[in-house]
């Protein structure tokens, strides 16, 4: 399987703003990251700058956080109300008969659904 990479040798999943959420800040994620590894927008810039655009970046990523989170119980509790309006599905329907298996599967391993 192929790595997708950001700049020149960062992996996605590590990325600036998440090497910040996870190494204490922007400060220490450019510590951990050479220059030339650096994404061109912050090549050239002074180390509070960079720090700055990565800050910025986290605020970004935790504020489309929160909307996706928002919008995903928006939507769950919308389906759920289609799903009541729609009334119960006949017992022998496709997606009955795997909701029932899930929910079995689901239980016998310690899980429950809603």
């Amino acid at each position: 399987m192929a790595k997708s990479s950001l700049g020149s040798g960062m992996k996605a999943s590590e990325d600036l703003v998440t090497l910040a959420d996870v190494s204490g800040g922007a400060d220490k994620a450019l510590e951990q990251v050479k220059a030339d590894d650096l994404p061109d927008e912050l090549k050239g810039k002074s180390k509070e700058q960079q720090k700055a655009v990565i800050e910025q970046n986290q605020q970004k990523r935790a504020t489309i956080q929160k909307q996706i989170s928002e919008l995903s119980k928006k939507r769950a509790a919308h389906l759920k109300d289609e799903s009541k309006k729609a009334g119960a599905p006949a017992k022998d329907a496709f997606d009955s008969e795997v909701a029932t298996i899930v929910r079995e599967k689901g239980e016998a391993v310690g899980l429950s659904y809603e």
